[in-house]
């Protein structure tokens, strides 16, 4: 019987929400290539296609950037994908403060919203005023989609495959749906059975000796 509700309290704790990496194309030690990026402008943006590899609530977002001239902000947008180019906006975050030299620079999320394992989203960058900066791409010669926007990311030009842009997806893992987790609790029930009436019966051995 031990056993078995040692099992539970593991069940139970694996279902607990807990924080996970959605995406990511950085290296080890979140490092990426910093000789080679993205100009980002009031005018010119950048964009890059993901797919989320599970499902969870949106957190941050990391990318690597700096900025040059201007006010050190960058707007980070996910989108949903439409054709293989960003589409509806889903949140959008800023991020402040960012350095004049490379670093890895962090957008957080209000909304949180849910991000689908399988589900193809854009991350897009974009500046205002006279911000001039660079979002620098992985070091991991990761592959993916990428657009870019004459026209400060009101609207995004046709994708092309190339190296990316370095950016992780943050996220806390959601829950189990409750007809999931009473499946996934039939065999520990089974098992608790099991062992109730195997002891229920060896009770009655002893007290018959």
């Amino acid at each position: 019987m031990r056993i078995a509700f040692a099992a539970l309290g593991l069940f139970l704790v694996s279902l607990q929400a807990g924080a996970s990496t959605i995406y990511t194309d950085f290296g080890s030690g979140h490092s990426f290539n910093g000789s080679s990026g993205s100009g980002i402008t009031s005018s010119v943006g950048a964009a890059a296609e993901f797919t989320a590899l599970l499902t969870a609530s949106l957190t941050s977002i990391d990318i690597a950037a700096k900025v040059i001239l201007g006010t050190p902000t960058f707007t980070v947008k996910i989108a949903h994908d439409n054709s293989n180019s960003p589409g509806a906006v889903i949140e959008s975050m800023t991020i402040n403060s960012i350095p004049s030299s490379a670093s890895v620079v962090t957008a957080t999320s209000s909304l949180d919203p849910i991000l689908t394992s399988g589900t193809k989203y854009w991350i897009e960058v974009v500046a205002g005023g006279s911000t001039e900066g660079t979002w620098y791409v992985n070091n991991q010669s990761v592959l993916g989609n990428r657009s870019t926007s004459s026209n400060g990311g009101s609207t995004w030009g046709g994708a092309s495959l190339s190296v990316q842009q370095a950016f992780d997806v943050n996220g806390t893992l959601t829950a189990p749906e409750p007809s999931s987790a009473v499946l996934m609790l039939l065999p520990l029930g089974i098992l608790m059975a099991y062992q109730g009436r195997k002891a229920a019966k060896s009770g009655r051995v002893h007290r018959a000796e």
